[in-house]
């Protein structure tokens, strides 16, 4: 039922623009050396990765159900890095790999803002959840 407030997903210009974004943040991340560290957490051949971050992405922003609701959440998130010794440097280096993207592809603004600021609240989160379980 629709209640008058606009998914993150109807913000996107479609939901191709969300698969350009799932390719463009891999690819950044394997072609710009400031990334080094955080590519180096993630397979050599990023095929797939990129596939699931497009379905993540989609479903997380409010779009089409393409991904599993049960994992879909920061819960997924943390079991599919729970064996990852995140830190810091990884936290800005994929922030600033998602913004890069999205700037390379002529985002708005205003969208860019957003994102970023929902993925800040979700990787902080994160990593709070996991400091307190240590």
């Amino acid at each position: 039922m629709f209640d008058g407030m606009e998914t993150l997903f109807q913000k996107f210009d479609s939901q191709y623009q969300v698969q350009q974004l799932a390719e463009e943040f891999y690819d950044l991340m394997d072609r710009d050396l400031s990334a080094k560290e955080l590519r180096s957490l993630h397979p050599e051949n990023l095929f797939f990765t990129k596939k699931i971050l497009y379905r993540f992405l989609v479903h997380w922003s409010g779009g089409p159900k393409i991904f599993n609701s049960d994992l879909a959440n920061s819960n997924w998130l943390e079991l599919r890095h729970r064996n990852v010794d995140l830190n810091e440097l990884h936290q800005k280096q994929w922030l600033y790999c998602m913004e890069t993207a999205m700037q390379n592809l002529d985002f708005k603004a205003e969208l860019i803002e957003e994102v970023l600021a929902r993925f800040s609240c979700l990787i902080n989160s994160m990593v709070a959840r996991r400091d307190a379980c240590q």
